[in-house]
């Protein structure tokens, strides 16, 4: 209890912030985020329908969750008997099921989040002593959930998944690929979503980002904001809503449904860009909502917007150097002169993601069909039931059709695509997006490019291979530093008599 104030109470000691908010909600007192903690009208002198000026206010504690005050006088008690929170939860019936540790790039822990059962979360930090504090510190780091593996990734130019959710990120990082979310996860508020400029600096440098929205406005505007704020800080960011979700499914549910890890890689190599939010809106809509020709939509059909396609499929290997006039490819160990026409290749793959996603979009409108048509039977049985099943169905409705709109978009573009003239203007509206100047190639002189990596020849030290150290040469042989040379060693103490000071000499003229 906060002493020095008696119409403020702290709360019984298993009861979470998030279950006061999710009661003022209920009540339809209207809380809002207000710097730690929220306000909202009081339950029993404002919950009339009315409009009022919130005299609530609730904060987090110290050692309790949080503490609520009515500015206007009202009994705290009282407050809580009307949230219904007036006593503890039954403490046999809360068990922590998870906890999600984040560190910093150094790898200590600075907070934790914990999950109950029933579903409820937690933030808690480290107090240094063992133990844990409830209430968030002063200076109190943010960072990105396994932090110290999402940098190494980065690094090493791999793709990054950003879902909502630790459980998520958990699941594929078991499939060995770099996955990172929020610990606040998605805002039910699309207009006041949750990021923190720290973490666009922990995600600079992306080659690739893949987001993964959960399947409702609340995840699309969460994902539609994380793109935003990543522009021009990673290489290319694209969005791939899962086929076949239930409303409100993620990731995980996809996978436990028996889809593959292969299939979600095939799926986010054909994705293409993330939308953009217009002016003056919060979030876009789905990404496969947008009308045809709008800002929001990825698939304009223009030559440039064509080439940013091939860019989301392919533009962190092709590169251009106008005073050769050749298209340069990544082969995952340099960048190749492409005297095969690899570059035709990568173009025709734009038309056939844009056929894989339009077949993606089929499978899901089906299932939002065929929900459709049991909303529709439920709302014939049940009659009471109609205004919310009715609300659905709507809402389905217009999605589904939505997609049906896209789908045919999406076709008809593909068909064009694979027409040469097409083709032809959509490679030459991408060459300035990717030129790279001849001068700018093979710098890195003491950098050896090894079948197995990049040697630095000043340290002997061996790197995963680089696209921005723009080598052209690989010599295929793999690298191993306790290699020995026993004919080469030979023959230099049978030329230099054994002379070890000239051999050591001659070792390091020739490298």
């Amino acid at each position: 209890m906060n002493s020095g104030n008696q119409n403020s109470t702290s709360t019984p000691e298993f009861h979470s912030l998030q279950s006061a908010v999710t009661a003022l909600a209920g009540l339809g007192c209207n809380p809002k985020p207000s710097g730690a903690g929220y306000v909202a009208c009081c339950p029993l002198h404002e919950a009339d329908g009315q409009s009022h000026t919130p005299s609530l206010s609730l904060s987090p504690g110290d050692k309790v969750p949080f503490v609520v005050h009515c500015h206007a006088g009202c009994d705290p008690k009282s407050i809580l008997t009307a949230l219904g929170l007036n006593k503890p939860r039954d403490k046999s019936s809360r068990k922590i099921v998870a906890v999600y540790p984040y560190h910093d790039a150094a790898g200590n822990v600075v907070s934790e989040k914990v999950r109950y059962e029933p579903k409820d979360f937690r933030q808690r930090w480290p107090d240094g002593k063992g133990g844990y504090v409830w209430k968030k510190p002063a200076g109190a780091p943010a960072v990105l959930y396994r932090l110290p593996a999402l940098i190494e990734g980065i690094a090493a130019g791999q793709d990054i998944f950003f879902v909502e959710g630790e459980k998520d990120v958990d699941r594929l990082v078991l499939d060995w690929l770099h996955t990172t979310t929020t610990i606040e996860g998605a805002s039910k508020d699309i207009h006041k979503q949750k990021w923190r400029p720290e973490y666009t600096t922990q995600m600079t440098g992306a080659v690739r980002v893949i987001l993964l929205p959960d399947n409702d406005d609340a995840g699309r505007a969460h994902m539609a904001n994380i793109a935003k704020e990543l522009q021009g800080k990673v290489g290319e960011i694209r969005w791939l809503e899962l086929p076949g979700l239930p409303v409100k499914g993620d990731v995980s549910d996809w996978l436990n449904a028996g889809h593959t890890v292969d299939e979600l890689l095939a799926l986010a190599k054909a994705a293409g860009p993330a939308p953009m939010p217009s002016k003056g809106k919060a979030t876009p809509e789905r990404a496969d909502a947008g009308t045809v020709g709008s800002d929001l939509n990825p698939y304009r059909g223009t030559d440039d917007a064509n080439a940013d396609l091939l860019l989301a499929l392919h533009g962190a290997d092709i590169r251009y150097c106008p005073p050769w006039d050749k298209y340069l490819i990544w082969t995952g160990s340099h960048w190749r002169i492409d005297d095969r026409l690899d570059i035709e290749r990568l173009a025709a793959d734009v038309s056939r993601s844009l056929r894989t996603r339009a077949i993606a979009l089929t499978q899901e409108r089906q299932v939002l069909l065929d929900r459709m048509a049991e909303l529709m039977a439920r709302m014939n049985a049940t009659p009471g039931s109609s205004v919310t099943l009715g609300r659905e169905h709507t809402q389905l409705r217009n999605r589904q059709t939505a997609i049906g709109d896209e789908v045919d978009w999406l076709l008809k573009l593909a068909g064009r695509l694979e027409g040469t003239a097409k083709r032809n203007c959509m490679l030459a509206a991408v060459r300035h997006k990717v030129v790279v100047h001849h001068s700018d190639l093979d710098k890195g002189h003491f950098l050896l490019n090894a079948g197995n990596g990049t040697v630095d020849l000043h340290t002997g030290a061996i790197r995963p291979h680089e696209r921005l150290d723009l080598l052209t040469h690989d010599v295929e042989i793999l690298f191993d530093l306790t290699a020995t040379a026993p004919t080469w060693i030979a023959f230099l103490h049978s030329t230099f008599a054994g002379d070890v000071e000239l051999i050591a000499f001659v070792q390091r003229a020739v490298g």
